[in-house]
Formats: C-alpha cells, structure tokens, sequence
C-alpha cells in the first residue's frame, strides 16, 4: 500500500506518495517517490476564468418609460423569473433590484441597454472593495475543506 501525504500551505496544495504501483491493461507503472503541487490560485484562473471578468451585484431597475410590457419581457428574459414576478420587479421602479450572480457584466451592460432601448432605465450594481469576489470565496471553500482533509 503506498503511502501518501497530502499538505495544504499558503494556497498551495501538495501531495506526496511513495511506493505508487498502477496497472494500466498488461503493464505496470511504478514510481518510488511522486510530488504533485498546485497552486490554488492559478488553479482557479486556469479552469474557471470567467470569474475573473468583472461581476457586478445587481442592476437597479429605475423606470419602465413608455414601453412597459416590452420592459417586462426583457426582465423575464434575463432573469427568468415568472410574469407576475417580473411585472412587480418592472413597477417596483425605481426600487426594483436584480441580483446578478452568475452573470457577466457584459451580459448586464446588455440588458441595461435593451431597457433602454425600449425607453426605461436601469443601472448596474457594482460591489464595494470590501465584498469579497467569486474567486475570493471559492479559494475560502477549497482552503477550509482542505485544511479539515489535512488535519
């Protein structure tokens, strides 16, 4: 049976086994010692880069104008919410606020301009410095449930 050590240090994940046999069809691989590190950090910019582009909070949905049906089927569209539900964000103005995740910005700057297009307004949400990004809180993840394997 191998032996192995797994660390977790300064957002590097590292991961020792000595003594590694594997079986692939008729042969066998064998390695004494095998050292495999990972940057977390370049991890997520590598496999995940969307989270690096910009992601706004949320859009405020500041009037309807003269178009407020037209408004309403962009608001479902984005959002997907229901009718009711979108109709009540649309006349909600200028109150009405749509949480974003997930979306890019460009697909927000998108929607603001096809609001406005059709003669109402809406603005994007930008988060303070002090709101931790999406890449902050999946390193946060990925470091605490490392740091429960390790220990």
């Amino acid at each position: 049976m191998p032996a192995s050590k797994l660390s977790f240090k300064d957002n590097i994940l590292k991961l020792e086994v000595e003594g590694l046999e594997c079986t692939i069809g008729p042969e066998v691989l064998r390695a004494d010692r095998l050292s495999v590190e990972l940057d977390v950090n370049d991890f997520l910019r590598a496999k995940l880069p969307a989270l690096t582009e910009g992601r706004p909070a949320g859009i405020t949905f500041i009037s309807f104008g003269e178009r407020k049906i037209q408004c309403i089927k962009e608001v479902r569209a984005f959002t997907g919410l229901g009718l009711k539900d979108s109709k009540e964000l649309v006349e909600e103005a200028p109150h009405g606020f749509i949480e974003t995740a997930g979306k890019l910005e460009s697909a927000c700057e998108s929607f603001c301009k096809v609001i406005e297009e059709n003669g109402g307004r809406a603005e994007l949400v930008h988060s303070t410095a002090n709101t931790p990004s999406v890449m902050d809180k999946l390193r946060e993840m990925i470091t605490e449930a490392l740091s429960k394997e390790v220990q």
